[in-house]
């Protein structure tokens, strides 16, 4: 028997306040050739007052589970990957699961920071493959916790 996993959906979601080059040199001094030369970002969405990872996460998981095509009932495990949790402790992921009416299934976070997806998604595809079940991974913020006057 050969065990194998898919990805059936994705989703996404970006906060609705959009940053640019232009609004991030009124803060801190920058410009946007100097930006755009070593990074390529000529704008980037950041989260506002009160705007959450799980918040993020929750919209993105709609978004996947329509594409999907599924019920988020069907879902065997939440693997949240973030570096900025809501909170230490209970973990993200289980606002993401109550949100979306999950209550069958295990959830939790991994807390890490450049390979945190990576980590997630091969945990959640071993999973799958031992199971033959659904899981759902992926959210980052990063907004809240940093300001652009840290660069200066």
């Amino acid at each position: 028997m050969t065990l194998r996993s898919v990805i059936l959906g994705t989703g996404h979601y970006l906060p609705k306040k959009r940053m640019t080059n232009a609004d991030l040199m009124s803060l801190v001094d920058t410009n946007d050739e100097w930006i755009v030369e070593r990074t390529g970002i000529r704008a980037r969405h950041i989260a506002s007052e009160g705007e959450t990872t799980s918040m993020l996460a929750i919209e993105a998981a709609k978004a996947a589970i329509a594409d999907a095509k599924i019920d988020a009932t069907s879902i065997d495990l939440i693997v949240l990957a973030t570096a900025t949790p809501d909170y230490t402790f209970p973990s993200t992921a289980t606002q993401v699961q109550a949100a979306l009416g999950i209550t069958r299934t295990g959830c939790g976070h991994v807390a890490r920071a450049c390979g945190r997806c990576r980590l997630a998604h091969r945990g959640r595809f071993l999973f799958a493959m031992g199971r033959g079940g659904q899981p759902s991974a992926g959210s980052r913020s990063v907004s809240p916790p940093f300001s652009p006057r840290c660069l200066t």
